[in-house]
């Protein structure tokens, strides 16, 4: 299976949300009990994780299991500290049915704010 390449884009100090359906042949797999692990780095071979996505850590949810359906969530608080001048590699990993699979691949770019200190 090819993993599909998607460039991403996060708003600095906003909460980023996307939500995903895996598809084969037009339908949607089923990934109950599946687990997700996903790193962006400044390059592939970086030591230091910058953003990390899984569904230990709560920033993957399972939204529709049946139809193939997640979210990749991260908090204002934690896209507030992440660097608009640099840009990221990530993938995106599920396991499932003890079978590892790449499902997303690309770039992030951190795109800066302009509000400051917003207080709702």
């Amino acid at each position: 299976m090819e993993p599909a390449k998607l460039d991403l884009e996060i708003y600095q100090g906003s909460t980023f949300t996307k939500v995903f359906q895996w598809k084969l042949d037009g339908t949607g797999v089923d990934i109950s009990g599946a687990t997700f692990i996903g790193q962006a780095r400044i390059s592939a071979p970086s030591d230091e994780v910058v953003i990390e996505f899984s569904t230990t850590e709560g920033t993957v949810t399972i939204e529709n299991a049946t139809d193939g359906k997640f979210k990749l969530k991260l908090e204002e608080d934690f896209t507030e500290g992440l660097d608009p001048n640099i840009d990221l590699e990530y993938d995106l990993k599920i396991n499932l049915n003890q079978d590892t699979y790449t499902l997303l691949y690309g770039e992030i770019t951190i795109t800066p704010t302009t509000t400051k200190q917003f207080q709702p």
